[in-house]
């Protein structure tokens, strides 16, 4: 009973959806339409809707960037790693041209190849070996870039400590916190705004419902986690930083941070 119900609502969702397509000009696509559970409960099944089938999947490639049931974004960093790769192998006539500076391979690293890498870094939540798999590629165009191999006896460390060359977990932080300040500045009636909000309420022991009660089990690394780990304030100064930002000049916002730091403690 419970399944067919589920059935029931995602007829009805896409029966609305393509409803309200029609009203603006638009046009259904159901070859290209998937049905997907995101985060909670089993794989959904194939629905049927206006005489065609929309296929249930577990996992989307959506905008770029790979959806899966699970909730978790390791299936997208394993292809992200394999487009760069491929990426990385068809410029290696750039790497080794002799008449090209160091400085000038960085560069075409930094925009063709960590582009194609950290595509949707900002929403991920990485995992120490996610994080591990992406640390050994980037070093390890960084070694094809300056044309290292094992006989020179230079490690990873000091690979990564060359002046001038971004580390891929500042990269991806910076990101997330572009992306935590856009969400904050938006409306207040807006949903992604709503969610994160109710988010932080939830990490402050602030509970939406008074029966809601965390899952079982240890809890799992969450984005705001990593925002949290990314900021060297807490997660409610960089939100009201951010929500106070809108009318504040930018060079304004660094002095700005400190001075909530200093209001909190």
């Amino acid at each position: 009973m419970e399944k067919w119900f589920d059935t029931r609502r995602r007829y009805l969702h896409l029966q609305h959806c393509h409803t309200v397509a029609r009203h603006v000009g638009l046009r259904s696509s159901w070859q290209k339409t998937k049905v997907q559970n995101l985060g909670a409960g089993d794989d959904v099944g194939d629905v049927t809707t206006c005489s065609q089938t929309v296929e249930g999947v577990s996992k989307f490639v959506y905008l770029g960037s790979q959806q899966s049931s699970m909730g978790r974004c390791a299936e997208d960093v394993f292809r992200r790693i394999g487009i760069a790769s491929l990426a990385v192998n068809s410029m290696q006539r750039v790497w080794r041209h002799q008449r090209l500076s160091t400085e000038t391979k960085f560069h075409l690293y930094r925009v063709c190849i960590l582009s194609i890498l950290l595509y949707g870094s900002e929403c991920w939540t990485l995992p120490r070996e996610d994080l591990r798999r992406l640390k050994a590629f980037h070093t390890r165009s960084y070694r094809q870039i300056l044309g290292l191999q094992w006989f020179h006896f230079v490690s990873n460390d000091e690979v990564l400590n060359i002046p001038g060359l971004p580390h891929i977990l500042e990269i991806i932080d910076r990101r997330r916190l572009q992306l935590f300040g856009h969400v904050v500045r938006l409306e207040s009636n807006v949903p992604g705004h709503r969610a994160l909000r109710q988010a932080i309420c939830v990490r402050g022991n602030i509970r939406p419902d008074s029966r809601w009660r965390r899952p079982r089990g240890r809890p799992r690394q969450t984005w705001l986690q990593h925002i949290a780990d990314g900021s060297p304030f807490g997660i409610r100064t960089e939100w009201h930083c951010q929500s106070w930002s809108r009318g504040v000049d930018a060079t304004d916002l660094c002095c700005l941070r400190h001075l909530m730091n200093e209001m909190n403690e």
